[in-house]
Protein backbone atom coordinates (compact mmCIF):
# COMPACT_ATOMS: atom_id res chain seq x y z
CA UNK A 1 0.00 0.00 0.00
CA UNK A 2 1.01 3.65 -0.60
CA UNK A 3 3.81 4.22 2.45
CA UNK A 4 2.02 7.96 2.60
CA UNK A 5 -1.59 7.32 2.81
CA UNK A 6 -0.49 4.61 5.50
CA UNK A 7 1.09 7.42 7.48
CA UNK A 8 -1.89 9.24 6.91
CA UNK A 9 -3.92 6.66 8.32
CA UNK A 10 -1.66 6.21 11.33
CA UNK A 11 -1.42 9.99 12.06
CA UNK A 12 -5.18 10.09 11.84
CA UNK A 13 -5.79 6.93 14.48
CA UNK A 14 -3.03 8.16 16.65
CA UNK A 15 -5.05 11.80 16.94
CA UNK A 16 -8.29 10.89 17.13
CA UNK A 17 -7.75 8.21 20.01
CA UNK A 18 -5.49 10.68 22.08
CA UNK A 19 -8.20 12.99 21.89
CA UNK A 20 -10.92 9.97 22.71
CA UNK A 21 -8.80 9.19 25.61
CA UNK A 22 -8.90 12.71 27.00
CA UNK A 23 -12.54 13.81 26.46
CA UNK A 24 -12.89 9.92 28.13
CA UNK A 25 -11.50 10.78 31.41
CA UNK A 26 -12.80 13.88 31.70
CA UNK A 27 -16.48 12.52 30.97
CA UNK A 28 -16.04 9.74 33.38
CA UNK A 29 -14.56 11.78 35.89
CA UNK A 30 -17.64 14.35 35.81
CA UNK A 31 -20.00 11.32 36.26
CA UNK A 32 -18.71 9.75 38.89
CA UNK A 33 -19.01 13.23 40.75
CA UNK A 34 -22.19 13.92 39.36
CA UNK A 35 -23.67 10.38 40.69
CA UNK A 36 -21.81 10.76 44.13
CA UNK A 37 -23.20 13.66 44.82
CA UNK A 38 -26.31 12.58 44.36
CA UNK A 39 -26.40 9.94 46.85
CA UNK A 40 -24.54 7.10 45.07
CA UNK A 41 -21.68 5.10 46.81
CA UNK A 42 -18.07 5.25 44.94
CA UNK A 43 -19.04 1.53 44.16
CA UNK A 44 -21.40 1.61 41.89
CA UNK A 45 -20.91 4.89 40.26
CA UNK A 46 -17.89 3.67 38.89
CA UNK A 47 -19.48 0.89 36.57
CA UNK A 48 -22.32 3.30 36.01
CA UNK A 49 -19.35 5.72 34.62
CA UNK A 50 -18.10 3.25 32.62
CA UNK A 51 -20.98 2.61 30.77
CA UNK A 52 -21.85 5.77 30.44
CA UNK A 53 -18.81 7.09 29.10
CA UNK A 54 -19.12 3.91 26.25
CA UNK A 55 -22.13 4.76 25.30
CA UNK A 56 -20.69 8.45 25.00
CA UNK A 57 -17.52 7.21 23.34
CA UNK A 58 -20.09 5.57 20.23
CA UNK A 59 -22.66 8.82 19.71
CA UNK A 60 -18.93 11.05 19.45
CA UNK A 61 -17.73 8.66 17.27
CA UNK A 62 -21.38 8.52 15.27
CA UNK A 63 -21.73 11.97 14.81
CA UNK A 64 -18.63 13.05 13.96
CA UNK A 65 -18.79 10.27 11.02
CA UNK A 66 -22.11 11.66 9.85
CA UNK A 67 -21.81 16.03 10.69
CA UNK A 68 -18.24 16.58 10.10
CA UNK A 69 -17.56 18.76 6.80
CA UNK A 70 -16.13 15.25 5.04
CA UNK A 71 -19.02 12.94 6.63
CA UNK A 72 -18.86 9.40 5.73
CA UNK A 73 -21.60 9.27 3.58
CA UNK A 74 -20.19 12.34 1.29
CA UNK A 75 -16.87 10.51 1.25
CA UNK A 76 -18.91 7.18 -0.43
CA UNK A 77 -20.79 9.12 -2.82
CA UNK A 78 -17.57 10.87 -3.99
CA UNK A 79 -15.48 7.70 -3.87
CA UNK A 80 -18.12 5.97 -6.01
CA UNK A 81 -18.66 8.37 -9.14
CA UNK A 82 -16.43 8.30 -11.95
CA UNK A 83 -15.37 11.28 -12.70
CA UNK A 84 -16.33 12.55 -16.46
CA UNK A 85 -15.26 16.31 -17.13
CA UNK A 86 -17.58 18.33 -20.49
CA UNK A 87 -14.61 20.88 -22.06
CA UNK A 88 -16.27 24.46 -22.16
CA UNK A 89 -14.84 27.87 -23.10
CA UNK A 90 -14.02 29.64 -20.37
CA UNK A 91 -15.13 32.48 -19.17
CA UNK A 92 -12.31 34.45 -16.89
CA UNK A 93 -14.19 37.55 -16.31
CA UNK A 94 -14.12 36.93 -12.60
CA UNK A 95 -12.89 38.32 -9.24
CA UNK A 96 -9.81 35.02 -9.27
CA UNK A 97 -9.40 35.41 -13.03
CA UNK A 98 -8.58 38.43 -12.78
CA UNK A 99 -6.11 38.02 -10.07
CA UNK A 100 -4.85 35.12 -12.30
CA UNK A 101 -4.14 37.14 -15.33
CA UNK A 102 -2.47 39.92 -13.19
CA UNK A 103 0.32 36.79 -12.91
CA UNK A 104 0.67 35.77 -16.33
CA UNK A 105 -2.18 33.40 -16.20
CA UNK A 106 -3.85 32.81 -19.04
CA UNK A 107 -7.33 31.24 -19.44
CA UNK A 108 -7.20 27.89 -20.84
CA UNK A 109 -10.84 26.25 -20.83
CA UNK A 110 -13.60 25.23 -18.07
CA UNK A 111 -14.10 21.27 -17.25
CA UNK A 112 -17.58 20.75 -16.04
CA UNK A 113 -18.51 17.96 -14.91
CA UNK A 114 -21.28 15.52 -16.52
CA UNK A 115 -22.14 14.67 -12.76
CA UNK A 116 -26.24 15.45 -11.77
CA UNK A 117 -24.41 17.69 -8.76
CA UNK A 118 -22.19 19.43 -11.38
CA UNK A 119 -19.62 18.37 -8.49
CA UNK A 120 -16.12 18.34 -9.81
CA UNK A 121 -16.23 21.46 -12.45
CA UNK A 122 -13.42 23.66 -12.57
CA UNK A 123 -11.66 26.41 -14.76
CA UNK A 124 -8.01 26.08 -16.16
CA UNK A 125 -5.67 28.10 -15.84
CA UNK A 126 -1.92 27.99 -17.45
CA UNK A 127 1.21 30.18 -17.44
CA UNK A 128 2.92 30.95 -21.12
CA UNK A 129 5.64 27.89 -20.51
CA UNK A 130 2.82 25.63 -19.47
CA UNK A 131 4.79 24.84 -16.47
CA UNK A 132 2.31 26.44 -13.66
CA UNK A 133 -1.52 25.39 -14.11
CA UNK A 134 -3.86 26.81 -11.96
CA UNK A 135 -7.36 24.35 -11.22
CA UNK A 136 -9.75 27.20 -9.86
CA UNK A 137 -13.20 25.02 -8.20
CA UNK A 138 -16.51 26.36 -9.48
CA UNK A 139 -18.40 25.10 -6.20
CA UNK A 140 -20.92 28.28 -5.48
CA UNK A 141 -20.11 27.70 -1.93
CA UNK A 142 -16.47 28.87 -2.66
CA UNK A 143 -13.71 29.63 -5.34
CA UNK A 144 -11.22 26.88 -4.17
CA UNK A 145 -7.73 27.32 -6.15
CA UNK A 146 -5.27 25.11 -6.67
CA UNK A 147 -1.42 25.45 -8.28
CA UNK A 148 -0.28 22.38 -9.87
CA UNK A 149 2.67 21.15 -12.07
CA UNK A 150 4.27 17.73 -13.09
CA UNK A 151 7.73 17.38 -12.08
CA UNK A 152 10.00 15.53 -13.77
CA UNK A 153 10.13 12.24 -11.87
CA UNK A 154 6.30 11.98 -12.47
CA UNK A 155 4.87 13.39 -9.30
CA UNK A 156 2.48 15.87 -9.23
CA UNK A 157 3.39 19.02 -6.98
CA UNK A 158 0.38 21.29 -6.10
CA UNK A 159 0.33 24.30 -3.52
CA UNK A 160 -3.40 24.38 -1.88
CA UNK A 161 -4.98 26.11 1.37
CA UNK A 162 -6.87 23.37 2.12
CA UNK A 163 -5.41 19.54 3.15
CA UNK A 164 -5.15 16.58 0.04
CA UNK A 165 -4.29 13.63 1.39
CA UNK A 166 -0.46 12.39 0.16
CA UNK A 167 0.19 9.75 -1.72
CA UNK A 168 3.45 8.57 -3.20
CA UNK A 169 2.67 10.48 -6.34
CA UNK A 170 1.65 13.43 -5.20
CA UNK A 171 3.76 16.69 -3.46
CA UNK A 172 1.49 18.72 -1.73
CA UNK A 173 3.28 22.08 -0.59
CA UNK A 174 -0.01 23.40 1.80
CA UNK A 175 -0.79 27.42 2.76
CA UNK A 176 -3.09 27.43 5.16
CA UNK A 177 -5.38 30.00 4.07
CA UNK A 178 -3.53 31.25 1.34
CA UNK A 179 -4.65 33.96 -0.55
CA UNK A 180 -4.04 33.27 -4.79
CA UNK A 181 -1.38 35.24 -4.83
CA UNK A 182 0.48 33.56 -1.62
CA UNK A 183 -0.21 30.13 -3.18
CA UNK A 184 1.43 30.94 -6.23
CA UNK A 185 4.60 33.02 -4.57
CA UNK A 186 4.94 29.55 -2.21
CA UNK A 187 4.38 27.06 -5.84
CA UNK A 188 7.06 28.87 -7.69
CA UNK A 189 9.29 29.52 -4.54
CA UNK A 190 8.80 25.42 -3.96
CA UNK A 191 9.49 24.85 -7.66
CA UNK A 192 12.90 26.72 -7.84
CA UNK A 193 13.86 24.41 -4.85
CA UNK A 194 13.02 21.16 -6.69
CA UNK A 195 14.64 21.97 -9.52
CA UNK A 196 18.04 22.80 -7.83
CA UNK A 197 17.62 18.89 -6.51
CA UNK A 198 17.54 17.81 -9.93
CA UNK A 199 13.40 17.52 -9.84
CA UNK A 200 12.89 20.25 -12.39
CA UNK A 201 8.87 21.02 -13.27
CA UNK A 202 8.05 19.67 -17.14
CA UNK A 203 5.66 21.15 -19.51
CA UNK A 204 1.90 19.67 -19.50
CA UNK A 205 -1.15 21.01 -21.01
CA UNK A 206 -4.70 22.07 -18.94
CA UNK A 207 -5.31 17.60 -18.97
CA UNK A 208 -2.94 18.24 -15.73
CA UNK A 209 -6.39 19.64 -14.22
CA UNK A 210 -7.99 15.95 -14.68
CA UNK A 211 -5.02 14.49 -13.72
CA UNK A 212 -5.36 16.58 -10.01
CA UNK A 213 -8.87 15.54 -9.88
CA UNK A 214 -8.70 11.67 -10.53
CA UNK A 215 -5.05 12.12 -8.22
CA UNK A 216 -7.36 13.45 -5.51
CA UNK A 217 -9.62 10.99 -5.52
CA UNK A 218 -7.44 8.30 -5.78
CA UNK A 219 -5.94 9.38 -2.39
CA UNK A 220 -9.41 9.61 -0.68
CA UNK A 221 -9.68 5.92 -2.13
CA UNK A 222 -6.73 4.78 -0.29
CA UNK A 223 -7.36 6.46 3.01
CA UNK A 224 -10.91 5.42 3.15
CA UNK A 225 -14.61 6.95 3.91
CA UNK A 226 -13.96 6.31 7.46
CA UNK A 227 -10.60 7.86 8.57
CA UNK A 228 -11.30 10.18 5.88
CA UNK A 229 -14.57 11.94 7.81
CA UNK A 230 -12.07 12.41 10.42
CA UNK A 231 -9.54 14.75 8.15
CA UNK A 232 -9.30 18.46 8.86
CA UNK A 233 -8.84 20.15 5.10
CA UNK A 234 -8.49 23.92 7.27
CA UNK A 235 -5.95 24.62 9.61
CA UNK A 236 -8.14 25.76 12.87
CA UNK A 237 -11.23 23.20 12.44
CA UNK A 238 -14.10 23.93 14.98
CA UNK A 239 -13.01 22.77 18.54
CA UNK A 240 -16.20 21.01 18.89
CA UNK A 241 -15.46 18.64 15.53
CA UNK A 242 -13.13 15.49 16.11
CA UNK A 243 -11.14 16.34 13.66
CA UNK A 244 -7.38 15.95 13.04
CA UNK A 245 -5.25 18.28 10.94
CA UNK A 246 -2.27 18.00 9.34
CA UNK A 247 0.94 20.29 9.66
CA UNK A 248 2.30 21.86 6.15
CA UNK A 249 6.28 20.86 7.35
CA UNK A 250 4.91 16.81 7.76
CA UNK A 251 3.42 17.11 4.75
CA UNK A 252 6.86 18.68 2.90
CA UNK A 253 9.28 15.91 4.95
CA UNK A 254 6.83 13.03 3.71
CA UNK A 255 7.41 14.10 0.01
CA UNK A 256 11.05 15.35 0.29
CA UNK A 257 11.86 11.97 2.01
CA UNK A 258 10.37 9.71 -0.89
CA UNK A 259 12.62 7.59 -2.76
CA UNK A 260 13.58 8.67 -6.25
CA UNK A 261 15.82 5.99 -7.69
CA UNK A 262 13.14 4.66 -9.65
CA UNK A 263 12.29 8.48 -10.92
CA UNK A 264 10.92 8.64 -14.28
CA UNK A 265 11.46 10.81 -16.80
CA UNK A 266 8.03 12.25 -17.92
CA UNK A 267 9.38 15.65 -19.70
CA UNK A 268 8.49 16.09 -23.13
CA UNK A 269 10.71 18.84 -23.86
CA UNK A 270 13.66 20.57 -22.90
CA UNK A 271 14.21 22.82 -20.27
CA UNK A 272 16.58 26.01 -18.96
CA UNK A 273 17.13 28.73 -16.63
CA UNK A 274 14.35 30.55 -18.27
CA UNK A 275 11.61 27.95 -18.20
CA UNK A 276 10.25 25.16 -20.67
CA UNK A 277 9.17 25.39 -23.96
CA UNK A 278 5.62 24.63 -24.46
CA UNK A 279 3.97 21.53 -25.61
CA UNK A 280 0.43 21.27 -27.33
CA UNK A 281 -2.31 20.55 -25.11
CA UNK A 282 -4.83 17.79 -25.93
CA UNK A 283 -6.88 17.91 -29.07
CA UNK A 284 -10.21 18.14 -27.42
CA UNK A 285 -9.68 20.59 -24.69
CA UNK A 286 -7.36 22.88 -27.20
CA UNK A 287 -10.44 23.02 -29.31
CA UNK A 288 -12.78 24.13 -26.25
CA UNK A 289 -10.20 26.81 -25.37
CA UNK A 290 -10.70 28.42 -28.38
Amino acid sequence: MDRHARWLQRHLVARVARRLVVEAGVTASLVVAILIVAGMSPAIAGPWAIVVTQLWLAARLGIALRTNPLSHAYLQHYLGQRIILRPEPLDADSETGTVLASRDLFGVVTLRSTSQDGEPSVDVYQTVNRVVTAVVSRNPAGKNVVFASRLVDGRLFVTTGLVIPPTEGLFVNLVPGGSVTRLLDSHTKVLHTLARRGLRPVTTGPELAVDLLETEQRAYELLGPALGAFLALESSPRPSRLQVTVEPADLRHLALTAPISNARDVAHSPSDASGLVPRAASPDLAAASR
